[in-house]
């Protein structure tokens, strides 16, 4: 099933429960939340071949582009099963070096540069760059062709295990608290609209969010 043919079904679906006129608003939210939850399963199916491709021809260009070995990771609520049609395809880049080095770090900065002008140059995607101390960030939003997907690369200038430890992390929640993942999708479709899952608008990240839903979850009885 396509992602387009997902979407046409959840408006068929709208319109009959519609012309049904349904009057009990606690069967009709039941009802609501198993469909989207089911949407959004079928859609992270779905969807796997085509983030392969987008993983595969972002790494493609990366190394042709860079002159040292980079380490490439897919990273984030892709990796953790987490994510959504709305959500990023999060690529965490860096050297093999287990140290900082100034020098190094410059080579870097300057392969990273010239990458995000080549996109840019060849109309491949929208482009940004934010430059940090020690990282570099660099957001793509590709056209049509290839769904508008939004790719945030995290350049790291040494070998930084932190955030794959944070996946591994979630992903064990996710096995020791059942119900986290419904939770965290329902709370994160919620909050959303509201610009409360974006830290630079004040925000919850996805692991605090992850992390106060595991507190409150747990204090309550969750059949």
């Amino acid at each position: 099933m396509k992602i387009n043919q997902l979407k046409e079904n959840k408006k068929r679906k709208t319109v009959c429960r519609r012309a049904e006129g349904e009057t009990e608003p606690q069967n009709r939210l039941a009802r609501e939340i198993k469909e989207y939850l089911r949407e959004v399963e079928d859609f992270q199916r779905v969807s796997k071949p085509f983030t392969k491709q987008i993983f595969k021809m972002v790494s493609d260009i990366l190394k042709e582009n860079f002159s040292q070995k980079l380490r490439i990771l897919i990273s984030g609520s892709v990796n953790t099963d987490l994510h959504t049609p709305e959500s990023n395809i999060n690529l965490l880049v860096s050297y093999s070096y287990k140290k900082y080095d100034k020098q190094k770090q410059q080579v870097f900065v300057n392969n990273i540069k010239y990458f995000v002008q080549m996109m840019q140059d060849q109309g491949l995607a929208k482009v940004s760059l934010e430059e940090k101390k020690f990282l570099s960030i660099v957001k793509l939003e590709f056209g049509e062709s290839l769904r508008r997907q939004k790719v945030e690369l995290t350049f790291i200038y040494f070998q930084n295990d932190q955030q794959i430890a944070k996946d591994q992390q979630v992903k064990k929640f996710l096995v020791d608290f059942r119900p986290l993942k419904s939770l965290y999708l329902l709370t994160k479709r919620m909050l959303e609209p509201h610009g409360l899952t974006n830290p630079a608008l004040g925000g919850l990240k996805s692991l605090c969010l992850i992390y106060l839903i595991i507190v409150e979850g747990k204090s309550v009885e969750i059949k």
